[in-house]
């Protein structure tokens, strides 16, 4: 079940773009839209001067030093018309005329090369960025650390791309043919390349497994101009596959998810790495402005009622061509990205930034800004009041989980809770690790410790049980998580209590898409050893099918905690916090074709739940169950850990981050871990061998 963040404030009118602030001291309400000030966060925008301007841009966004009155500190370089600029974690990598420059976030240079380019180009994705002259010869590949290697190439540069494992993709003008592309490993290393001796190549893109090249071509077919797309594979030299494009201009060619998407002059047309055209998407009669393809798979459109003006639509699609949402506009727009989690638009006078839906964008970043305005401002609010066992590691988990999945592995848990076990999703002969050994621990608990130290939750924290939803309720905290289905009874018992109350839901998960439920998923069994099976069943059978037993037991007694509101919805009456709405873990009888929601609910949460299910995903190990005959003593043994120093960290309650967890990992390998680990190594590979 996806989670979901609950703010509060005093309740006012809604001022977009503003802090809200309480009459009485200021007080800061995660807002409706992007708080770039109070996130201390830095835009560098690739402002593209190009025919097409709207291609290959990014807003890219890093932690900016401050000076001694708080102010960010700015990067200062000499710039000109033709500059280009993108921030790489961290460190601004700059291309101009006359230098290609990475500085540090203290504005000291890392990287400084004297250049004589015509007309600079600078291509970012993932960590690296490749800074080029388009009509020149030499390319640099840089890093947030400097530069990782330069490249002096056969002929003229017209193009050049990265994936996000850092491939490089060029094409280039070569004598004795059309164009030649040609495709670099990490390390610069020539793996593949093709010369298009009858068809001239206007770009080129690398999957994201860096398995299939995608190149655009030109030309005519039966008198009809085309363009054309045509797929090779990195380990051979024929082409694989073509998609034709009759009529059309393609302006532009990216990697998409799984597979490519390209930019017409007409349509965005998402191709599959077979060379099928799975979806499009057609401007209906508008005119493309910009366009920004996330690597996520989803493109963002700016559409122009006008061949010129302010009058614009911006569109958010999908990769199965489907709109996600639009949004009219009146404002010039100078650049538009859709990167990660972001779509994010400049206009001549601000930023905003929003989901895939075009919601205004709230994150875990935001909270911790939330956060802290309360801990400074309001003593008498807990800012998140971690209470019992459940949720005493529910902010560990939602860093713990976005952190994996932006990590190059895509780590995800397996195993039982006890043994802290994770592994890669990508590699089948990954090694199964405790979590403390994933290189991204350090940082989450480094994080947790700093959220601790500033007093986001209770010294007490750890033998506090009371729960963080009644915390809430009670308004003994300002900030709550729970499950969607719990959030929409507690949402809609809040706002009827205390409407003086400003409450604000945002998603935790900070687009990380959910995992899909397995056929495992809710179910209920009966134990083999019962003595009435068949009894036991007809008990389940009554529970799940009876629709008065059924609504008895999920939603407590009609009139009493609820009553119904029409076809499948209900009210939550005054006694429902003693019998709260889906609060008794109903989830083994819960019935699909009876079920009932809160009337109203949570604003935005079908929105939500598009966004959810656009990019929800099958996990690897969703459907593995492991079998623990083998070290159930290793897994008590573990366990009793779990509950000591596993949570003391989750709370972020260490002095020193690095030593207490290689304590953590002396105590588990005393414990057995090596042997758990190595178990579930075993099991997993047979159950991707059997799957």
């Amino acid at each position: 079940m996806d989670d979901l963040d609950f703010t509060r404030g005093d309740a006012q009118e809604e001022q977009p773009r503003r802090v809200a602030k309480r009459s009485r001291k200021p007080f800061l309400i995660l807002a409706a839209v992007a708080l770039l000030a109070v996130g201390a966060v830095t835009a560098a925008v690739l402002l593209d001067r190009s025919s097409f301007d709207g291609l290959r841009r990014s807003i890219i966004y890093a932690k900016a030093e401050k000076d001694e009155n708080g102010c960010a500190q700015l990067y200062r370089y000499t710039s000109d018309q033709s500059g280009r600029f993108v921030s790489l974690d961290g460190s601004l990598a700059i291309v101009s005329m006359h230098q290609v420059t990475v500085l540090d976030e203290k504005n000291k240079s890392i990287y400084d090369e004297t250049v004589k380019f015509q007309s600079p180009a600078l291509y970012t994705c993932g960590s690296r960025a490749v800074a080029y002259d388009v009509g020149g010869t030499t390319l640099y590949v840089l890093s947030g650390k400097g530069l990782v290697y330069r490249l002096d190439c056969a002929g003229e540069i017209l193009s050049a791309s990265l994936n996000e494992k850092g491939w490089l993709t060029v094409v280039c003008g070569e004598s004795g043919c059309k164009a030649a592309v040609r495709v670099y490993d990490q390390a610069g290393q020539p793996v593949f390349a093709f010369l298009s001796s009858d068809r001239f190549v206007m770009t080129a893109a690398l999957s994201a497994d860096s398995k299939t090249l995608a190149a655009v071509t030109m030309g005519q077919e039966n008198g009809v101009f085309a363009s054309y797309v045509v797929f090779y594979r990195v380990n051979s030299d024929k082409e694989a596959a073509r998609c034709t494009l009759r009529g059309s201009v393609v302006y532009d060619l990216t990697a998409a998810g799984r597979g490519f998407c390209a930019v017409t002059e007409e349509q965005l047309c998402f191709l599959d790495t077979s060379g099928d055209m799975t979806a499009a998407y057609d401007y209906g009669g508008d005119y493309l402005r910009r366009v920004s393809v996330s690597t996520d798979g989803y493109a963002a459109l700016l559409l122009g009622h006008y061949r010129t003006g302010t009058q614009n639509r911006l569109v958010t699609v999908g990769a199965d061509g489907q709109q996600l949402a639009s949004q009219e506009l009146d404002a010039e727009v100078t650049s538009l990205s859709a990167a990660g989690r972001y779509v994010a638009l400049l206009t001549t006078d601000h930023v905003s930034i929003y989901d895939k839906q075009l919601l205004p964008v709230a994150s875990l970043d935001e909270a911790e800004a939330y956060m802290d305005a309360i801990a400074k401002n309001e003593p008498t609010l807990i800012p998140l009041d971690v209470g019992s066992d459940y949720d005493k590691l529910f902010i560990f988990d939602r860093m713990w989980n976005k952190a994996n999945w932006e990590s190059p592995e895509k780590v995800v848990g397996i195993g039982p809770w006890q043994a802290m076990s994770s592994v890669s999703e990508l590699d089948d002969a990954a090694p199964v690790k405790g979590n403390a050994d994933q290189p991204e621990f350090l940082n989450v608990v480094t994080r947790l410790k700093d959220w601790r130290d500033r007093g986001f939750w209770s010294k007490n924290a750890v033998v506090n049980t009371q729960n963080n939803t009644e915390s809430f309720q009670a308004g003994k905290s300002a900030l709550a998580l729970m499950n969607v289905n719990t959030a929409k009874s507690v949402y809609a018992q809040i706002t009827a209590e205390h409407p003086e109350w400003d409450v604000r839901v945002f998603d935790a998960q900070e687009d990380v898409p959910p995992v899909l439920n397995s056929f495992l998923a809710n179910g209920m069994s009966i134990f083999s050893k019962s003595k009435h099976p068949e009894r036991a069943l007809m008990a389940l059978d009554y529970l799940r099918n009876d629709p008065e037993i059924n609504g008895l037991f999920c939603y407590g007694i009609e009139g009493k905690h609820w009553q119904a509101s029409g076809d499948g919805a209900l009210v939550s009456l005054a006694d429902s916090s003693n019998y709260p709405y889906d609060g008794n873990c109903n989830w083994g009888v819960r019935n699909d074709a009876t079920w009932r929601v809160v009337e109203g609910g949570i604003p935005n949460l079908t929105e939500m739940n598009k966004a959810w299910q656009a990019s929800a995903r099958s996990g690897r190990y969703q459907t593995f169950v492991f079998n623990d005959t083998n070290v159930k003593n290793e897994i008590a043994a573990m366990g009793e850990i779990f509950n000591t120093d596993y949570k003391l960290l989750g709370l972020g309650f260490t002095d020193d981050p690095a030593a207490d967890i290689a304590k953590l990992q002396t105590k588990l390998q005393a414990a057995g871990a090596d042997k758990v680990y190595a178990e579930l190594q075993k099991q997993a590979l047979e159950f991707l061998q059997n799957s």
